[in-house]
C-alpha cells in the first residue's frame, strides 16, 4: 500500500513538471494557468456508493393468525441452512388444545347423527306401520259397506218382505175363513162362539200382518239407508285417517331427515375446522424452503427496531428472517438525475467492495427506477434514481450489506477535440472559453460534447492547437 502512494505522488509530481514546461513555452504561461486544445481520448464514467444485496431471497414469515403465536424456537442469525432445515417453532399448546377440543366435537356430533339416523329409522317403521293399518282400516270400512248394500241389507230386506207375505198370506186366508162362518152362520149352522173366535184370531192375525208390514217399510225406507250411510261415513272417515296418516308421516320423517341432514353439515363443518386447526399446528413449525444463510429481519417489535427473540409474538406476514441465495449478488445503489442521460440498462460496471479493497468485481446495469426520489438525508432537493448492478463473479467472502463502491462505464471518447471541464465558462446556458491570443485572451463561444470529471469534448469553437485559460483571466476582472 505504502508503495502505492509514493507511485502515485511520483506521477503527480511528473505531471505538474511537464504542465509547468508547456506553460513556459507560452508568453502568458507566467501570468494565467492554460492549458492546450488537443486531441484526446477519455472515459465517461458514473460513480455511485452501494450496498451489496443478494439478487433472490427467499422471506420467512409467521402465517399464524391471532395472538396466539409466540417464539419458543429462532435459529440464529448467519447460520448456512439447507431445505428442510428447521428455522422457527411457535409455541404449539394453545394449536393443539384447540385441535383436541375439535376432535371432542366430532365424536359427539358423530354419536349425535348415530341416534338420528336411528329416529329416523323408527320414524320409517312407525309410518309403514301406521300406512298399514289405516289401510286395513280403509279396507273393512269398503267391505262394510259392500256388506250393507249387497250382503246384509238385501238379506233383511228379503226376510222382512217373506215375513210380510206370509203374514198377509194367512190373514188373508183366516180372513175368507171368517167370511165363510158368518154365512154360516146366517144359514143357522153355528153358533155365536165359534165366529167370536174366528174373529179373534182374524184380528190377530191382521196386527201380524200390519206389523211385519210396518217393520218391512221401516227397514227399507229408514234403518237400511242409515245404515248405508254410516257405512259410507265410516269409509270416508277411514280414507281421511289414511291421508293424514300419510301427511303425519311425511311430516315426521321429512323432520328427521332434515335434523339428520342438518347435524352432517355440522359434521362437515367441524371437520373442515380440525382441517384448519391441523394446518395451523403444522404452521408452528417453519422450515428451510431454499438452501441460504440466516438474516433476521429487523423491525419494530415492542415499540424498538430490533431482530426477533424468544418470546416474541409472531404476527402474521411480518417477516422473522430472510434466506438470501449467495450464488448471485446486487449491488444495490441510486444515480443524480444529471446523470440518469449517461447510463442505460446493459452498461458494464466495476465494483469494489470496502471490506476487501483488492477484491474488483465486473458487473452489469441490470434494472433503473422509474421514479425519481429525494434523499432525507441530505438537505438539497437533488434527486435520484435507483439502479441495481448484477454481479457476473462471486467470492465466498461477500455478504450481503458490505459498502460497495461502484463506476459504471457509460461511454468513451475516441480521438476528439478536447478540453479540461475547468477551461469552459457559462453565460446563461451558452458555453464559451478564454482563447489566448498573443498577450491577450478572446472569449469564445463554444458547442461542448461528452465530458467526464477531467475533460469536455468540444465540437465546435476551438481548434487543435490553441490554449485556453483554465480561471477568468485578470485583465477581464
Amino acid at each position: 500500500m505504502k508503495k502505492q502512494h509514493t507511485l502515485l505522488l511520483a506521477i503527480i509530481l511528473v505531471g505538474l513538471f511537464l504542465l509547468f514546461i508547456s506553460q513556459k513555452s507560452h508568453p502568458k504561461a507566467n501570468l494565467e494557468l492554460i492549458a492546450p486544445v488537443k486531441k484526446r481520448s477519455f472515459a465517461i464514467d458514473v460513480k455511485a456508493i452501494g450496498e451489496l444485496e443478494a439478487t433472490y431471497s427467499t422471506t420467512i414469515a409467521s402465517q399464524l393468525r391471532g395472538d396466539n403465536g409466540k417464539l419458543i424456537y429462532l435459529i440464529p442469525d448467519g447460520t448456512n441452512v439447507k431445505i428442510g432445515d428447521l428455522l422457527v417453532k411457535i409455541d404449539p399448546t394453545p394449536f393443539e388444545e384447540k385441535l383436541e377440543s375439535l376432535q371432542n366435537k366430532l365424536r359427539d356430533q358423530n354419536a349425535h347423527i348415530a341416534t338420528l339416523e336411528k329416529l329416523l329409522a323408527w320414524e320409517i317403521s312407525q309410518a309403514e306401520r301406521d300406512d298399514k293399518m289405516a289401510f286395513f282400516d280403509v279396507e273393512a270400512a269398503e267391505l262394510e259397506l259392500n256388506k250393507i248394500i249387497h250382503g246384509d241389507g238385501p238379506l233383511e230386506i228379503a226376510k222382512l218382505k217373506t215375513s210380510m207375505s206370509k203374514a198377509l198370506a194367512k190373514y188373508d186366508e183366516l180372513s175368507g175363513y171368517s167370511q165363510d162362518l158368518l154365512e154360516l152362520q146366517q144359514q143357522g149352522f153355528l153358533n155365536p162362539s165359534e165366529i167370536k173366535n174366528a174373529q179373534k184370531r182374524l184380528d190377530e192375525e191382521k196386527e201380524t200382518y200390519e206389523a211385519a208390514k210396518l217393520q218391512y217399510e221401516s227397514y227399507v225406507a229408514h234403518v237400511h239407508p242409515m245404515h248405508l250411510k254410516k257405512a259410507e261415513a265410516a269409509l270416508r272417515q277411514a280414507k281421511i285417517r289414511q291421508e293424514e296418516a300419510i301427511k303425519v308421516r311425511g311430516h315426521s320423517i321429512g323432520k328427521a331427515k332434515i335434523e339428520l341432514e342438518q347435524a352432517k353439515q355440522s359434521l362437515e363443518g367441524i371437520k373442515l375446522q380440525i382441517r384448519d386447526a391441523q394446518r395451523e399446528l403444522a404452521l408452528t413449525e417453519i422450515y428451510a424452503p431454499t438452501q441460504g444463510m440466516v438474516v433476521q429481519r429487523e423491525d419494530f417489535r415492542n415499540g424498538q427496531r430490533r431482530k426477533p427473540r424468544i418470546g416474541d409474538l409472531a404476527v402474521r406476514n411480518q417477516i422473522l428472517l430472510e434466506l438470501p441465495d449467495l450464488t448471485s449478488m446486487t449491488v444495490k445503489s441510486k444515480v443524480r438525475e444529471i446523470d440518469l442521460c449517461r447510463v442505460c440498462t446493459g452498461k458494464i460496471a466495476s465494483v469494489e467492495i470496502d471490506a476487501f479493497p483488492n477484491l474488483i468485481f465486473s458487473g452489469t446495469l441490470n434494472s433503473i427506477g422509474v421514479l425519481a426520489l429525494t434523499d432525507p438525508t441530505k438537505p438539497s432537493d437533488e434527486k435520484y434514481f435507483d439502479i441495481r448492478i448484477l454481479l457476473k463473479d462471486i467470492d465466498s467472502r461477500i455478504r450481503p450489506g458490505m459498502t460497495s463502491r461502484l463506476t459504471i462505464h457509460a461511454e468513451k471518447v475516441e480521438n476528439a477535440l478536447t478540453v479540461p471541464v475547468h477551461a469552459l465558462f457559462y453565460d446563461q446556458k451558452t458555453a464559451f472559453c478564454y482563447v489566448a491570443t498573443g498577450n491577450s485572451y478572446e472569449k469564445r463561444a463554444v458547442i461542448p460534447g461528452a465530458h467526464n470529471e477531467e475533460w469536455s469534448e468540444i465540437k465546435e469553437g476551438l481548434t487543435n492547437g490553441e490554449w485556453v485559460c483554465l480561471t477568468m483571466p485578470a485583465d477581464i476582472l
